[in-house]
């Protein structure tokens, strides 16, 4: 049996975690869940606040009650609310399992996805690359013909030039 001291200080450590409990519980609340999700934490919900207030009544009853009511209040924590607390943790444990499925198949959709747009990159990369070395050749050919056919009209305006040379020389040379 605990002291009046002890069970004060039992008290406050039990108050404080649930002071940390129902911030946990607010802050699960305002994350959004699927359909099975949410359906999984609402029955963990009530069956939580049932089981808060049977452990509350145990804790009222233990606080305040004569002997034979604390004994009484022990062992209605190892009945009424030890059933409700192993009625909750078989509802969190299924909590934990729809989350757990739906991590799952969320890593599984991200791995697809990314499988999918690494190939898709490769393949652009690819076709980017064939069809900058395809635009190379052709600007280079259609660079070439150009500059060929430049080369050309030079090569014969030169020929001109010297052809009309040789005859202005062959002229001069009949003058003289």
């Amino acid at each position: 049996h605990l002291s009046a001291s002890g069970f004060e200080s039992q008290a406050r450590k039990l108050s404080k975690a649930w002071s940390r409990s129902d911030e946990a519980i607010r802050t699960y609340d305002a994350l959004p869940k699927s359909g099975e999700e949410q359906e999984a934490w609402k029955n963990f919900r009530t069956d939580w606040e049932a089981w808060k207030a049977a452990h509350r009544d145990v804790i009222a009853t233990l606080g305040g009650g004569s002997p034979e009511e604390k004994d009484e209040a022990f062992y209605e924590s190892m009945g009424t609310a030890s059933d409700a607390f192993t009625k909750i943790a078989a509802v969190l444990d299924n909590v934990i399992a729809v989350n757990r499925a739906g991590a799952e198949a969320s890593a599984r959709d991200f791995e697809e996805r990314a499988a999918s747009t690494k190939v898709f990159t490769i393949a652009t990369v690819l076709l980017g690359t064939l069809g900058a070395l395809a635009l190379g050749i052709t600007l280079a050919a259609g660079l070439s013909r150009s500059l060929n056919h430049a080369v050309a009209h030079i090569a014969e305006g030169s020929r001109q030039v010297a052809g009309a040379s040789a005859q202005m020389s062959a002229s001069a040379q009949t003058l003289a």
